[in-house]
């Protein structure tokens, strides 16, 4: 224990070391920093992520009926969709017609129009990627491997219907609006969920990323 003695008579004790000397007394107003999370106001990681998730969907909502629908990029991408699944059929001993973005056969006529292109949900995949908060390069791969699945599953997707209208008619319907729109919607947060658990291992292993 060390003593000081102030001109004015007064004298200090303090500790020596990591010895008990006496803290001053604190307002209970004061912060001293042990709540603060790094962001002004007080808004964390899950708060950035809603806003920055829903500015990325209403951006490219805005983009994609008002700009993108109904363009020749667009009607070829549905072309695309509809001659990769018509050779697939094809492949698989089906006798199919492929005209622009029709798939027509005996029994069957399948037009792929908006709603079947797999886009929406890839922009939710990708939204909730751009915005989860790990560093940026880790999220290049995940992009581009989650989009490509989903668009891959979507041929799936026209297959399935174009059974389901042969063997199954009465439940086209069912299968196309009541499934397979929600299980888009599903897989979308699945595969984020995966990535946003394998990225945030990564990012611990090598030391924690930055928030974006």
């Amino acid at each position: 224990m060390t003593t000081t003695e102030q001109g004015d008579g007064h004298v200090l004790e303090g500790a020596d070391g990591d010895g008990g000397g006496r803290m001053p007394p604190r307002d209970p107003g004061e912060d001293d920093g042990s709540n603060r999370t790094g962001d002004p106001g007080g808004r964390g990681p899950v708060f950035r992520f809603v806003v920055t998730f829903a500015f990325i969907m209403l951006v490219f909502g805005v983009f994609f009926y008002a700009y993108f629908t109904g363009t020749a990029f667009f009607e070829t991408y549905l072309d695309l969709n509809a001659q990769v699944s018509g050779w697939i059929l094809n492949a698989l001993g089906e006798n199919v017609r492929v005209n622009k973005s029709s798939i027509s056969a005996p029994g069957v006529a399948l037009a792929i129009r908006h709603g079947c292109d797999a886009i929406f949900p890839s922009a939710l995949f990708i939204a909730a990627v751009v915005a989860s908060p790990v560093p940026f390069v880790s999220k290049i791969p995940g992009m581009l491997i989650g989009s490509f699945v989903l668009l891959t599953i979507n041929l799936l997707r026209i297959i399935s219907l174009y059974y389901v209208q042969l063997h199954i008619p009465g439940w086209f319907h069912v299968m196309h609006v009541d499934v397979w729109q929600p299980a888009f919607i599903f897989l979308a947060l699945f595969f984020w969920i995966l990535w946003a658990i394998r990225a945030t291992r990564g990012s611990s292993s090598q030391g924690g990323g930055g928030d974006v």
